[in-house]
């Protein structure tokens, strides 16, 4: 294995079961014969198929065959193996032709020609049974695509991403069991056939959405259901589109989860986007056209609309805090600009429990500017915890930065509210929903009494690359500004004034620089709040809106 040698081997055993030679830099012996061979895994050698599987006998034991990074493979002939199983040529750069034989292989499973930049020839027809996945991801000169058998129903991925396919056959409605089709980038693309609407299996869909017709007719003619099972449509780089006609017809894809519309000509998303009822993903990064988005749903988790400039961001914030069900009438100076809000399932917290409430909200914006809420830094609770975001904004950092926020309840406990890495170059503004469930549990365990105080600090340290997977890292000197300012913002009511609940003194943090990165600090001071010389008649029991200061 990874054996240096100066000169080719000139004998091989015939008896040979396993053969794992990663560079070997020479053609097999010539009177070498793998008959008993199961296992060919020559990554990156200079093997020469033509001499090593001859049409005079059967490798019939042979079910693996691994030759990715061969160079000197230009064409595939017959392999004269009836059980291979896996096919795996990834990146043999200089692969032109598959012989036609290979098409015939009845239990091939999984066949991988991925970055086979020059290969131009496949087999004409399709008629393998067994195989499961086929990866065609950057064949750029492959334009055709073979015709497939009706008998071919194992197939689940199919991948032809940055391929030179112009068009795809309509046998491809025989593939009633594929479950992922990926067409991405693929610009000699013409059109698809109304065949593909048979694919009802089918969940997860990348594809130009101008080569595909989402009409009534298309579906009621087929299949009349439309793409029962889709999870997943990735329409996104579709410059030409400029219209989403399909959104108005949820009811074709009951069970979508996410979709991607991003760097499209899109102007308005239509009302009708609130119709799907698990949709919890939309990505719409870079669509520069985009003024508003006219309703979400409920079930929204994720929406990521980076560099969306036009974009009415405070009608975005709206919906999203419907959604949260926190923060109400938020207000965030800076709009117009850079936006990711990310409602996503939070794992913030080590508990897994009650995971249905643990929502996040991820804003990024140049500037990182804040909603003129939520400037809290510790704060006084009863013995039931209330509803609270944590707000931070992040400066320019030049290099990964690791946060970790902690909160103390009493002076003690040491809990983890979050713990995140944020991306070099960043800069922008968290707002996050907690985990109701979990704070409660850390407020019951704590043994509380009537008044509980809590406060919230933060550490930051540059990310740790382990050298093994990064030897070339070398530390860079720490940025002290990674975060600018950041708080937490707590729901409550204000009392009755006949209700004899005892109100208590709230306390404030004063603002403050960040100087030491290494030891945990307290949270800044955000914006100051109108409500804060309310503070003090206020208890957080109750539910409301209060500012921090």
């Amino acid at each position: 294995y990874n054996i240096n040698i100066c000169e080719a081997l000139k004998y091989l055993p015939n008896g040979l079961r396993f053969l794992h030679w990663g560079n070997y830099p020479f053609p097999l012996p010539s009177k070498y014969c793998p008959q008993k061979l199961v296992a060919l895994e020559m990554l990156g050698s200079h093997i020469k198929l033509e001499k090593l599987f001859k049409q005079d006998f059967q490798c019939e034991n042979l079910k693996r065959i691994n030759l990715e990074s061969c160079e000197f493979i230009k064409k595939l002939p017959e392999l004269c193996t009836p059980n291979l199983e896996i096919l795996d040529l990834f990146g043999c750069v200089n692969l032109v032709e598959i012989h036609e034989s290979i098409g015939f292989l009845d239990k091939l499973k999984t066949w991988n020609l991925s970055y086979c930049e020059r290969l131009k020839i496949l087999p004409s027809n399709l008629m393998l049974k067994s195989l499961i996945s086929f990866d065609l991801v950057r064949c750029s000169r492959l334009e055709k695509f073979p015709n497939i058998h009706p008998e071919m129903k194992c197939l689940r991925d199919l991948d032809l991403q940055e391929s030179g396919i112009r068009e795809l056959p309509s046998s491809v409605g025989y593939l009633g069991g594929l479950t992922k089709l990926c067409l991405r980038d693929c610009p000699n693309l013409r059109d698809l056939p109304d065949t593909i609407y048979k694919l009802q299996q089918i969940q997860d869909l990348s594809i130009p959405t101008t080569r595909l017709r989402f009409t009534c007719n298309s579906f009621d003619s087929i299949s009349g259901y439309g793409f029962l099972m889709m999870e997943h449509l990735d329409l996104k780089h579709c410059l030409n589109l400029n219209k989403l006609d399909f959104l108005m017809q949820p009811d074709y894809f009951p069970a979508l989860k996410s979709i991607s519309l991003s760097r499209i000509n899109i102007i308005t998303i239509p009302e009708s986007i609130g119709g799907f009822p698990r949709l919890g993903s939309l990505s719409i990064q870079n669509c520069e056209q985009l003024r508003e988005i006219l309703g979400l749903p409920k079930s929204m988790k994720c929406v990521d609309a980076t560099d969306c400039f036009k974009l009415d961001l405070q009608s975005l914030l709206s919906q999203v805090e419907v959604i949260m069900g926190i923060l109400p009438n938020t207000s965030c100076e800076g709009a117009g600009t850079n936006l990711l809000i990310n409602t996503q399932l939070s794992d913030d917290f080590a508990s897994k429990t009650e995971s249905e409430d643990r929502i996040s909200c991820f804003i990024k914006a140049p500037g990182a500017e804040i909603p003129n809420v939520g400037n809290y830094i510790s704060f006084w609770v009863g013995r039931k915890f209330p509803k609270i975001a944590r707000c931070i904004a992040l400066g320019h950092n030049e290099q990964h930065q690791h946060v970790t926020v902690y909160f103390y309840i009493n002076g003690g406990g040491n809990y983890v509210y979050m713990s995140r890495t944020f991306e070099e170059n960043s800069s922008h503004l968290w707002l996050v929903p907690s985990c109701h469930s979990v704070l409660q549990k850390y407020l019951d365990d704590s043994y509380p009494s009537e008044q509980n105080h809590v406060e919230f600090v933060y550490e930051i340290k540059p990310k740790r690359y382990h050298r093994r997977h990064c030897p070339s890292y070398k530390p860079r000197p720490q940025n002290p500004t990674v975060i600018k300012r950041w708080g937490v913002h707590v729901e409550c009511i204000c009392c009755p004034q006949k209700s004899g609940i005892s109100y208590f003194p709230f306390q404030s943090a004063k603002s403050s620089s960040v100087h030491d990165n290494s030891k945990p600090l307290h949270l800044l001071a955000l914006f100051p709040s109108s409500c804060a010389s309310d503070m003090d008649r206020r208890n957080f029991n109750n539910e409301g809106d209060l500012g921090f200061q």
